[in-house]
């Protein structure tokens, strides 16, 4: 068996099935969701893979000149470097990190599935709002631990940003306000220390570490010289925000990323391979187009060659 990529911290699959003879616990008590069946809960796909998945479509949006390239407009650019669209895309895959916390993860657990037979102690099951307090430190206890957990988030402020992390922290919060309302911080919820400790089997630290652990892996070009993220421009963090968005409605679409409920290390690969078809059958890649007519042509003649393309399947999950 090949050796864990993302660290200690990978569960096995074949570790999932009691040997012990006790009755199997759903997955979701076990590991730490993004996406469950609203018609049955116990169907489930993991937060690393929805973060992969959203993560990848960001970057398949980015290979798109046309829409790379407007991008990097707002912010007074040309173009993009590999670099740049590799910390934009670990960004982007941020989006719901909010989610280990066990406020949320709790919502479909059954009453006999909790620890004790404990009663729920959660009140809220929200995922970007709850972050706020941790963001502005007024949850100390959980700040504390969350941004060293992700591993590399203080050297990001440093060599990614030339404004001391204020440019960092500025995207951080733009792709938590990805459901649309803007993240105001200095209006943030109480603090709710008690939604990001252990409960159960379930540690948000421990998850938020195998997901700093898996972004080092996903995008190595995130730690290239040059390529800063310094444009702080309102523009740009808009536009970025709606291409985050589109990649999280592209990645939220089962269709495209079937549910996986158990950790797998290579699921970058199947991640990346769905993003590029699922932008390709929305209609978004044309490099095909681009290739076939290296010059104007007449539309009679164009729309025969559009028609090869797949009609995009608008449901999503």
């Amino acid at each position: 068996m090949a050796p864990c990529m993302a660290g200690e911290l990978c569960v096995r699959q074949e570790q999932d099935h009691m040997t012990d003879g006790r009755k199997a616990r759903h997955r979701y008590t076990r590991y730490h969701w993004a996406k469950s069946d609203r018609k049955n809960q116990g169907r489930i796909h993991l937060l690393e893979h929805h973060l992969a998945d959203v993560g990848t479509c960001f970057e398949a949006l980015m290979r798109q000149p046309t829409i790379r390239k407007r991008l990097a407009s707002t912010g007074g650019l040309n173009d993009l470097k590999e670099s740049l669209v590799a910390r934009l895309s670990v960004f982007a895959a941020l989006h719901d990190i909010g989610k280990v916390n066990m406020g949320f993860q709790t919502q479909i657990w059954k009453p006999e599935e909790l620890p004790g037979r404990r009663p729920m102690q959660f009140r809220r099951v929200g995922h970007t709002l709850d972050l706020t307090p941790v963001l502005t430190w007024k949850d100390e206890t959980t700040a504390a631990w969350f941004f060293d957990a992700l591993g590399w988030w203080y050297d990001a402020t440093e060599s990614w940003d030339d404004r001391g992390g204020e440019t960092v922290c500025a995207m951080l919060v733009a792709t938590l306000s990805h459901h649309g309302r803007p993240l105001r911080l200095e209006d943030s919820r109480s603090e709710n220390p008690a939604i990001w400790r252990k409960f159960g089997d379930l540690k948000p630290e421990d998850c938020v570490k195998r997901v700093g652990n898996l972004l080092r892996l996903w995008f190595p070009a995130r730690s290239r010289r040059g390529g800063s993220t310094r444009r702080a421009i309102p523009a740009f963090q808009h536009m970025f925000l709606g291409l985050c968005n589109w990649a999280d409605w592209i990645g939220s679409n089962e269709e495209w990323f079937p549910y996986v409920d158990a950790p797998q290390d290579d699921y970058i690969k199947t991640a990346r391979k769905r993003a590029k078809q699922a932008v390709d059958a929305i209609g978004l890649d044309l490099s095909d187009q681009r290739r076939d007519f290296k010059r104007a042509t007449e539309f009679r003649t164009l729309s025969v060659s559009l028609r090869r393309s797949p009609t995009p399947d608008t449901k999503t999950a």
